[in-house]
C-alpha cells in the first residue's frame, strides 16, 4: 500500500477528534430509556464474572430474541471492569466508531487504487452523517458497532489477499484471517451474513473474479447460511402466540412484507440525501393485509427498479455507480423488512455500513469533478464538501444532544410519520397504535431503572 505523507496522517487524526467533538457530550448521558436498561438489567445476575464456563455459555445461548455473544462479552467485561457506569458504555462506543472510521478509509483507499481524497472523504461522510450517531449513542446499538471491525477488517485481508495472489501461501494466509475476521463479525451481529455478496461485488469490481476462489466463497457462504438459521431460530422462537397478537406467516404476509421491503429502501436513501427528522423509533409503515397499501407502498417497486436498470445502464460508462448502489443494496437487504426481525422495519442504526456505498460512488464524482475540471469548479467542489460535512456535523451534534435528553424517538400521539398523508378513517388508522404502545413499553421499562 501506498505510504500516506505526515500531512495526510494529520488530516485523518483531525478527522478522528473532530467525530470525538461531535459525540463527546454523549458520555454525560445515562442509560436509554429503549432498552438500554432492558439489556443491562438482564445480563447484571451472570455479569459479575468471567470464567470458561461463562464464556461457553454466552456462545450456547441466545439473549432476549438474539444471538449476540461477543456483544454479551463486551458488555461483560465493563461491568467488570468498572462497574454499571453509562459513560464507559458510550466512550467504548465512541472507540469503536473512530476505530470503524480508520478501518473504513484504508478500505476505499485500495479500493480506489491509493486515492487518499477518495478514501477521506468516505471516511469523512462515514464519521459524521447523521444516521451514525443512533449506532454510536445507543448503548444498546454496540451490536453495529462491533460487527463493523470484523466487517471491514475481513475485506481488508481479502483485498491484501488480492494484492498478493501470485503466492499461495500469503494467498491462503490471508483468507484464513479474513474467514476468522467475518466469524467474529456474525458473532456479534447477523447481519454481517453479506459478506460474501460483497467480497464477489470486489472481485468483479476489481477484475479479479476467478473459479480458483469459489471454494474460499463456499466458506463463507457456508458460514454466512449457520448464522442466518441462527436469527430465525433466535427471534421466532420467543414470540408468543395469542389471539391479539398472531404470526401471520401467510403468502398475503409475506406479499406485504416484500412490498415494504422496497419502501423501505427508499426510505433509507430518502435519508441518505436528507438526514432530518430522524426518529429512534420508526412507525412500520403498513402492515395490514386486509387493505390495500398507500400509493407510496405500491409505487415503491416501480421507483427502486426503474432506479436499478438507470444504474445497471451506467455500467456502459463506470462500474463506480453499479459497485457503491449494489453494495448498499446487498448490506441493506437483511434489515428490509421482508423478513421483519423485531417491532420496527426501519432504523438508522442499520445503514452504518450499508451507507459506505453510497459514500464511496459521492467521493468518486466529487474527485473526478476536482481532477477533470478547472480551478473554478475545483474551488466550487471544494466549498461545497465543506457546506456538506459542516451540515453533516451539526446535525449529528444537535442528534447526540437528543439522545443525550432522551429526545430521540416520535411523538406518541403521532398517528402517521410526515409523508403528507392524513388517516382519514379510523378503521384505516391500524399499525400505530401498536407502535405506540411498544414506545410507552420501553420508556416504562426505562423510568424503573
Amino acid at each position: 500500500m501506498k505510504k500516506l505523507s505526515v500531512y495526510q496522517i494529520f488530516l485523518i487524526f483531525i478527522l478522528l477528534f473532530i467525530t470525538l467533538c461531535v459525540y463527546l457530550s454523549i458520555l454525560d448521558a445515562g442509560y436509554a430509556p429503549t432498552d438500554d436498561w432492558l439489556m443491562l438489567r438482564s445480563y447484571s445476575g451472570s455479569l459479575k464474572k468471567i470464567s470458561l464456563a461463562y464464556i461457553v455459555n454466552t456462545f450456547k445461548n441466545f439473549h432476549e430474541g438474539l444471538y449476540h455473544p461477543l456483544v454479551t462479552l463486551s458488555y461483560t467485561l465493563e461491568v467488570n471492569l468498572f462497574g454499571f457506569i453509562p459513560a464507559v458504555f458510550h466512550l467504548d462506543n465512541i472507540l469503536l466508531h473512530l476505530i470503524n472510521i480508520y478501518l473504513v478509509f484504508l478500505i476505499f483507499f485500495k479500493l480506489s487504487k491509493n486515492n487518499y481524497w477518495v478514501g477521506f472523504i468516505v471516511a469523512i461522510l462515514f464519521a459524521l452523517h447523521p444516521t451514525r450517531v443512533e449506532a454510536v449513542a445507543w448503548i444498546s446499538a454496540r451490536k453495529d458497532l462491533l460487527y463493523a471491525p470484523f466487517y471491514l477488517l475481513s475485506i481488508l485481508f481479502y483485498l491484501k489477499h488480492n494484492e498478493n495472489s501470485d503466492s499461495h501461501s500469503i494467498f491462503s494466509v490471508y483468507m484464513y484471517i479474513s474467514v476468522l475476521f467475518f466469524l467474529l463479525s456474525c458473532f456479534a451481529k447477523s447481519m454481517a451474513i453479506t459478506l460474501p455478496f460483497f467480497l464477489i461485488l470486489i472481485d468483479l469490481y476489481t477484475n479479479k473474479f476467478n473459479k480458483k476462489k469459489i471454494k474460499w466463497y463456499s466458506i463463507f457462504f457456508l458460514i454466512a447460511l449457520i448464522f442466518v438459521f441462527l436469527t430465525f431460530v433466535s427471534h421466532y422462537n420467543t414470540i408468543t402466540f395469542d389471539s391479539n397478537e398472531r404470526l401471520q406467516l401467510t403468502f398475503f404476509k409475506t406479499c406485504v412484507n416484500f412490498i415494504n421491503a422496497h419502501f423501505n429502501i427508499i426510505f433509507y436513501l430518502d435519508k441518505f440525501l436528507l438526514p432530518i427528522n430522524l426518529y429512534c423509533l420508526y412507525p412500520i409503515f403498513y402492515e395490514e393485509t386486509l387493505y390495500m397499501p398507500p400509493w407510496f407502498i405500491m409505487y415503491s417497486p416501480l421507483v427502486l427498479y426503474l432506479m436499478i436498470l438507470l444504474i445497471c445502464l451506467s455500467l456502459k460508462k463506470t462500474k463506480v455507480v453499479f459497485f457503491g448502489f449494489m453494495f448498499f443494496l446487498v448490506t441493506i437487504a437483511p434489515v428490509s423488512g421482508v423478513f421483519p426481525i423485531g417491532d420496527f422495519a426501519v432504523a438508522d442504526r442499520y445503514t452504518y455500513l450499508p451507507y459506505l456505498g453510497l459514500f464511496y460512488i459521492f467521493a468518486k464524482f466529487i474527485v473526478f469533478l476536482s481532477y477533470k475540471y478547472n480551478n473554478l469548479i475545483k474551488a466550487i467542489t471544494i466549498c461545497f464538501c465543506i457546506l456538506i460535512e459542516g451540515t453533516f456535523g451539526y446535525l449529528s451534534y444537535n442528534r447526540v444532544i437528543d439522545w443525550k435528553t432522551n429526545h430521540y424517538g416520535p411523538p406518541i400521539k403521532m398517528k402517521y410519520y410526515e409523508f403528507g398523508i392524513t388517516k382519514k378513517t379510523e378503521k384505516e388508522s391500524i399499525i400505530i397504535p401498536k407502535q405506540q404502545e411498544t414506545y410507552k413499553r420501553h420508556v416504562k421499562i426505562g423510568i424503573r431503572k
